[in-house]
């Protein structure tokens, strides 16, 4: 058919037939449409993945054609931080292909060993299987010993724990629409009222600063002018030492004025005794 619709130049055959042969040639790339998230796991494109899974496009424990989830595509080409994003995101790692095979039994069989280790060491699947029956077993034989109240109970609990699941998945796929929940609201309201308190606590602590520094500036002030005092006082009594320690000028006149009128007085007293009057004899003429 391709050579035909060449020879009569069938440019619209000839792309359809070329597609259709390349879909077979790569069938992994041909899923892209059908299973975009499985092709993204497969490769390693894990900002992809957590996209579409985030915004609810695919489920996390979503299965392609063959039964193999995004964890049998991450484990089987060793993408570790993918398939423990998975992990962490709560997806099933006990899930299996039609052929039979888990995540684990996956990672075995490619020989990736760190994906092995993380879906829980590199036992053989037998004893794996065992552990798996025994676990069951134990499980069953606790459901047993229950009386029928704590078995509804334990029901119960079952439902309520896949339903919160549920919700909690609803909550993200809301808001990742765009919507708003009270709880959201709360939390904004709440968060609006503490950057308040913040900012008016940022703002006092600004005041307190402010007035702690001028504080200390005064302070500076008052100790520049106490050294200044202290400098003055100091001066001050270095002069009254200086005065102390020399004798005045004025002490020898007042000396000799003292001892001119008591000689004065000693003359006028003889001369009323004796009747003589006694000539000052001055030695500038003499």
């Amino acid at each position: 058919p391709k050579s035909l619709a060449e020879q009569f130049f069938k440019e619209d055959c000839c792309t359809y037939l070329d597609a259709l042969e390349w879909e077979q040639d790569h069938p992994e790339q041909a899923e892209n449409l059908a299973f975009p998230a499985h092709v993204a796991a497969y490769n390693g494109d894990f900002e992809h993945v957590k996209l579409l899974i985030e915004q609810g496009v695919v489920n996390i424990n979503e299965r392609d054609e063959r039964g193999a989830t995004l964890a049998h595509k991450a484990a089987g080409q060793g993408h570790l931080k993918i398939l423990q994003w998975l992990i962490e995101m709560g997806a099933s790692m006990e899930l299996t292909t039609q052929s039979g095979e888990t995540p684990k039994d996956v990672a075995r069989r490619f020989g990736q060993l760190a994906c092995l280790k993380i879906l829980g060491g590199d036992g053989d699947k037998t004893e794996t299987n065992q552990k798996r029956h025994q676990n069951e077993s134990t499980k069953q034989d606790h459901r047993r010993k229950l009386t029928p109240k704590e078995e509804e109970r334990l029901r119960a609990k079952t439902k309520l724990d896949q339903l919160e699941k549920q919700v909690d998945i609803a909550k993200k796929n809301y808001r990742q629409l765009g919507g708003q929940l009270d709880d959201d609201q709360k939390h904004e309201t709440m968060e609006q009222i503490s950057q308040k308190k913040i900012e008016e606590l940022e703002n006092q602590l600004e005041f307190e600063r402010l007035k702690r520094e001028k504080r200390e500036s005064e302070l500076d002030e008052c100790r520049n002018e106490i050294v200044r005092l202290v400098a003055a006082l100091r001066t001050y009594e270095d002069k009254m030492r200086h005065l102390q320690q020399r004798p005045p000028s004025g002490i020898f006149e007042q000396k000799t004025k003292k001892s001119l009128s008591a000689s004065n007085k000693r003359q006028k007293r003889i001369e009323k005794e004796t009747g003589l009057v006694f000539m000052r004899r001055n030695s500038l003429n003499s």
